[in-house]
This record gives structure tokens, C-alpha cells and sequence, in this order.
């Protein structure tokens, strides 16, 4: 098709740099062969190896150039918008595609043939001084090794029908991208014919000029944008191509677009995916139809609605809205600032709608908790760090004693509270008897029910994975095939002790098939299952210190004291040797010791507390244990906000 006069097709060609340099006539001699063309989300452009033969100029929408498709996963080098010429630099030096185009949303292209492109710019010095710059920009951009931003920025909020919650998904998602990014964001509420909103703005308005849209200072949910628009159609083609056109000028003006569809208005889900970057659907259904490949879908489970069934949360997905008594009688723009106000003690809803922010921007965070007895209550000072210095933690897994607090913190139970009940458990001088369950039956010398009955309290009221607030796994060993065994449903207090089975000591746990012990032994600091569940971002913390030779526990000093009077000892030479149950304990430390900080290597961030002068069953000393922690993660802070903002800097745009 040849250029169309619907379209300011000249305009197009002299705001890009290269083509300002050019003479009227030169621009006429090139918009005398150019045409436009149309493409659908993920249409292909030209791919890696293919023949120079044009070159394009985008007119509207957006492209996403790739590498390396060849030999095996793509790798995208940039993402292209209006204005942007691509395509020239082969056409120039006569060579083969460098990169596959294809469209990352609807875009229109203006293509310029290869032969008319070079005769033009060869011939005029201003063009070719211009062609030298875009080398050399081209040149540092790839030495730096600069990234580009894939994150959607168009959201489609979408639903079942009568299933509540998909406004409150929209306004909260509106209002914490902004409050994370510090970028602009809007949340456009459409409405149908007849809905009576006489603030609404008319989609055609939008479309035909973006300035149309209110602005100046808002005063909702922190600055965030809220945007009433009245479709004013009632043709699925028609709100399609009018939203399609509309949410192209938004773009414009704010970073974020999120669009929050009604059941009213008639949008196909095949629409919806090639309008935004990603759609987000709130269903009370875990299973649903495949999405279309054009654009990523995220699944939303509304727990108010009564046929959404319990699903484990073990995951990063789906992100499950609980009955939450706080946002019942909101309006969801009300519920959106609420759930900024509440972001530092958050409930399960409030968690599960900022992980999903955070999953849009690539950023969450898995903690990984590693096994060590008592040095484990490390943990709960960390965690209590990492709260109060507003880090996320999205995802949390745990193996051992870091398995207790994992599901601990996975059921929601506020890290100060943890603390109270460690220091509580730690201070009972029947804390260690209270373990002491021996066992004649199994192959272990403790049965381990006492175990489950002293950290039970940690968990407060939750029971199962069902009802957690944040996703969470523990990690186990089978003791018959040595393979590592997550566990992410059932009764927690089962699954930390399974995780808990120290090996002669504990008597295995029987699970789904698998003879399960504690999972030191085959990943003591288990930081890639924090990927396996979705998160972007892996802490680890190894608890347990070094041997040090002089440190002894209790259980040495009784043992030895037995043995400078015992006769049979200074006969057998044994006599300062230590005890069984301490040659047990001490290999297994040496092991999680080496094992756990090779295990934490994968991590972007690893957290090792001092515990050097602390041995594993000194649960007496949680106050100072939980304050070692406490400063391990302190002194990695500086570590994890850099991650963390390296991570947002490269998923936002250039704005």
C-alpha cells in the first residue's frame, strides 16, 4: 500500500534526526516510493539474516529488536517507538539483517526501499555526518552493555463475570506502580453506553487529541491519575480500534497505562491482548482457557467470590485476593489508597496486589532461609531487618530450622511477633527437654513430635498452605534417592518437620511416597527454588558459621565432665573425645557450613550473620542469636538496594 494521505506521513519522516538533514525535495523523492505498513502485536518485521532491502521509520505503536534467535532464546536489544528509524545502517553497508523487528503492540511502519534510501543519503554530507553519529551512539550503547525495558506499560485489567474485585485490582495496581516507580500512571475506568458519567471522557475525545485528558495535581492515592472514559459505541470493533488509538496517546503521558474493562463493554479477549502489554484477569478460577500468545497474562483468584476454590500458596502466581474485612464496604478507590497506607503491615490482600506490581516490573524477591538448629533464629532477625527497611519479601523458602520461620513468615505472622515467640520458646529452661521425645520404633533416637509441638506457635491460627499470605516452600531430602524434595502443600507443621528430620537424631517423615529428612543435606541454603516459585530477585542466608575449635555446647561439657571420672574412659583413651551426639552435630555443621555458601552462590545477594561463638542447640541464647541476625542483614542492606534499583532502572523506559 503506498503512502496514505489519513496519515502525516511527512511529519513522520522529518522528525526523525537522519531525515531532518534532508532537502524538501529529497524528502518528496522519498515519500514517492515509501508505503505503509500495518502490523498486529508479535507480527515479524524482517528476521536476523535476511536481506537489506528497506528500511522503516515507526509512524505509531512499537517494535522490539532481537538477537541471537538462531541459537536459541532471543535476546532483546531494544525496543523502538514513534519516530525511530530502523533497518538503515544494513541497507548503508550492504549488508544482511543484524537483528529480527517484530511488533512488541500494533504498530504502522513506513517502509523506505533500500535503493532510493541510499541514493538520497549518500548524497548529501549533512545525512552522512548524521549516519556517523548514529554509529558511534550505536557503538557505546553496545560496549556499556545498555539494556532495554520489555515492562509492560499497558495493563488490561480484565474479569469474569460477577466475579468482584477487577476495579480494586486496577486502582491498586495504578496506585502502586506509581508509588514504586515514582512514575506516572493512570487508571482509566471505562464505562459503557448509558452508565450515566457525566465527568467520563469519550474515547474519541482521547483519540483524536490527548490533551483532552485532565491534568495538573491529583490528589488520589499519592498523584496517581484517575481517568473516567465513556466508550460511546457499542460495536466490539469499534471500542477495539477507538481504545487501541487512545491508549496510544496516553502513552504519551504516563508511563503506566491501566485500563480497567467492565463486564459492559464488549472487548474480546484477543482485543484486549493486543491493546496492552499484558492482561490481568480476575477469575474464581485457577485453571482457565490458554491466553493468546500476543501478550502475557497474569491470573488474579478473588477469594470473595464463593466458588473460588483454596489453592496451595506456593508461588508466585496466582496471586489470591483473601476476604479482607478492611476493604469490604470500599469503593475500589478508596481500597487502592488503603492498601498504600498499609503497605508496612500488610494484609494477605495488600501483599498479593503488591507482588503483583512487583511482578510486572521483574522485581520480586525470594528470600531463602538455610538450616542450623538454633543458630536458625538468625532468621527471624533477619526478616524483622528486611521489614523494617521496607525490602519485600514476595516469596520465602526454607530448609531445616530455617523452614520454621520460612512458614512462619509465610502465614503472615508479623516479625515482631515471631521475635516474641522465639525469645519466649528460647527462654523456657524445658525447651530442650521438651524435644527430648525418645523414640524405640523409628530410626531416629527423637520421634520429633515434641519438635511440631514447640514451634507450632510460631504459626498462630494458619494450618495449611492453603491459607498462607506469602508463597512458601520448604525443602527436604529423600532419604532413599537423594533427591531434593519440596514441599508446598498440606499441614505446615508437617512440612518443617519433615525438613527438620536431622538424620540418627530425628526419626524420618513419611510423605506423598518420600522418606524425607532434613534437607541440609542436599541443600542447606535452597536459593534456586526461590526462582523455581517465580522470583526475580534471590536473598540466601547461611546461619551457620565455621567450626571454631573451643566453642563447645553444653552436651560436650556434661559428656566430658562424665568422662574425667569414668575409669572405662581413661582405659579406652577415650577420655576427652567428644560424645556422640556432638561428633553427629559437628559434621553435619561442617557440611551445611561449605555446602550452604556453595548452594547461596546463585543468590543476587547472600546473608552470613557472625554466630562464630554460638553453637547449635543454645535456643537460650535467642535474644543474642536473633540480634546477630538482625546485623547480617543490616550490613547487606547497601548490597540489596543496589540490586534492587539496578533491577527498576533497567525495566522502566527512558521517559
Amino acid at each position: 500500500m503506498t503512502a496514505s494521505n489519513d496519515l502525516d506521513v511527512a511529519g513522520a519522516l522529518q522528525a526523525v534526526p537522519l531525515f531532518a538533514t534532508l532537502a524538501p525535495h529529497e524528502l518528496d523523492s522519498l515519500l514517492a516510493v515509501a508505503r505503509i505498513r500495518v502490523f498486529g502485536r508479535s507480527d515479524l518485521v524482517f528476521r536476523e539474516g535476511d536481506p537489506s532491502v528497506s528500511c522503516f521509520v515507526v509512524v505509531s505503536g512499537e517494535v522490539d529488536v532481537t538477537t541471537g534467535g538462531r541459537k536459541g532464546t532471543p535476546v532483546q536489544v531494544r525496543r523502538l517507538g514513534a519516530t525511530d528509524l530502523f533497518g538503515e545502517l544494513g541497507v548503508l553497508l550492504g549488508r544482511n539483517r543484524t537483528a529480527s523487528v517484530a511488533a512488541a503492540r500494533p504498530a504502522t511502519l513506513l517502509e523506505v526501499p533500500a535503493e532510493e534510501f541510499r541514493r538520497v543519503v549518500t548524497a548529501n554530507p549533512l545525512a552522512l555526518e548524521q549516519v556517523s553519529r548514529l554509529l558511534a551512539a550505536r557503538l557505546i550503547s553496545t560496549t556499556r552493555g545498555d539494556r532495554t525495558s520489555n515492562t509492560p506499560r499497558v495493563l488490561m485489567v480484565t474479569g469474569e463475570a460477577k466475579v468482584p474485585g477487577r476495579s480494586l485490582v486496577a486502582a491498586s495496581l495504578a496506585a502502586l506502580l506509581h508509588e514504586i516507580t515514582d512514575r506516572t500512571a493512570v487508571w482509566v475506568e471505562l464505562f459503557g453506553d448509558g452508565d450515566g458519567r457525566p465527568e467520563a471522557v469519550s474515547l474519541e475525545a482521547i483519540a483524536a487529541d490527548p490533551s483532552s485528558v485532565p491534568s495538573g495535581p491529583t490528589g488520589w492515592a499519592g498523584g496517581t491519575r484517575r481517568l473516567e472514559v465513556a466508550t460511546g459505541r457499542t460495536g466490539t470493533e469499534d471500542i477495539a480500534a477507538l481504545l487501541a488509538e487512545a491508549v496510544d496517546k496516553l502513552r504519551t503521558n504516563f508511563t503506566f497505562v491501566i485500563v480497567d474493562v467492565p463486564g459492559n463493554v464488549t472487548l474480546s479477549s484477543e482485543s484486549a491482548a493486543q491493546i496492552g502489554d499484558a492482561v490481568v484477569h480476575v477469575s474464581h478460577r485457577s485453571s482457565l482457557p490458554p491466553a493468546p500468545k500476543t501478550a502475557r497474562r497474569l491470573l488474579v483468584l478473588n477469594q470473595r467470590d464463593d466458588r473460588t476454590r483454596p489453592v496451595p500458596i506456593n508461588t508466585n502466581e496466582p496471586f489470591v485476593l483473601r476476604r479482607d474485612p478492611a476493604l469490604a464496604e470500599l469503593t475500589a478507590a478508596a481500597a487502592a489508597e488503603h492498601v498504600l497506607r498499609n503497605r508496612k503491615r500488610p494484609s494477605p490482600t495488600t501483599r498479593s496486589l503488591d507482588r503483583l506490581a512487583r511482578t510486572i516490573l521483574g522485581t520480586t524477591v525470594g528470600v531463602a532461609l538455610g538450616g542450623g538448629a538454633a543458630f536458625g533464629l538468625a532468621h527471624v532477625g533477619v526478616l524483622e531487618a528486611l521489614d523494617e527497611h521496607r525490602i519485600p519479601v514476595d516469596m520465602i523458602v526454607g530448609c531445616s530450622m530455617g523452614s520454621i520461620v520460612a512458614t512462619a513468615y509465610g502465614a503472615g505472622i508479623p516479625t515482631d511477633e515471631m521475635h516474641e515467640v522465639a525469645e519466649r520458646i528460647g527462654r523456657s529452661p524445658r525447651t530442650l527437654l521438651s524435644l527430648l521425645d525418645p523414640n524405640p520404633t523409628r530410626p531416629g533416637v527423637l520421634s520429633g513430635r515434641r519438635l511440631q509441638q514447640t514451634f507450632n506457635p510460631l504459626l498462630g491460627s494458619i494450618e495449611t498452605f492453603d491459607d498462607l499470605a506469602v508463597p512458601c516452600r520448604t525443602v527436604a531430602a529423600d532419604i532413599e534417592s537423594g533427591e531434593r524434595v519440596c514441599i508446598g502443600s498440606g499441614r505446615l507443621e508437617d512440612a518443617f518437620r519433615a525438613s527438620s528430620s536431622i538424620p540418627m537424631l530425628i526419626a524420618p517423615w513419611l510423605h506423598d511416597g518420600h522418606i524425607l529428612v532434613d534437607g541440609a543435606m542436599v541443600d542447606p541454603v535452597p536459593a534456586e527454588v526461590t526462582r523455581e516459585m517465580g522470583a526475580d530477585l534471590a536473598i540466601a542466608v547461611n546461619v551457620v558459621p565455621h567450626l571454631h575449635k573451643g566453642v563447645t555446647t553444653i552436651v560436650s561439657r556434661a559428656m566430658r565432665g562424665i568422662s574425667n571420672v569414668n575409669p572405662l574412659a581413661a582405659m579406652s583413651r577415650s577420655r576427652g573425645m567428644p560424645g556422640y551426639v556432638d561428633t553427629a552435630m559437628n559434621t553435619i555443621q561442617a557440611l551445611q557450613h561449605e555446602l550452604g555458601h556453595f548452594k547461596a552462590a546463585s543468590a543476587d545477594v547472600r546473608i552470613n550473620p557472625n554466630l562464630a561463638d554460638v553453637t547449635w542447640i543454645e535456643f537460650y541464647k535467642a535474644p543474642l542469636i536473633i540480634e546477630r541476625g538482625r546485623e547480617g542483614a543490616e550490613e547487606s542492606l547497601p548490597a540489596i538496594r543496589r540490586v534492587l534499583a539496578e533491577r527498576l532502572a533497567a525495566a522502566l523506559p527512558d521517559d
